[in-house]
């Protein structure tokens, strides 16, 4: 079950779950998501 940390209409925050680990890889290893989050080399 996972934790809902704040739900409004149209936002969901919720603890990171193990499912989630295939989608974070993917942000991390795009440049241009890499560009707004200070993680650019």
């Amino acid at each position: 079950m996972m934790k809902v940390i704040l739900e409004t209409d149209r936002l969901l925050l919720r603890e990171f779950d193990l499912r989630d680990a295939e989608t974070i890889l993917e942000l991390h290893s795009n440049p241009e998501v890499q560009k707004y989050t200070g993680e650019a080399l």
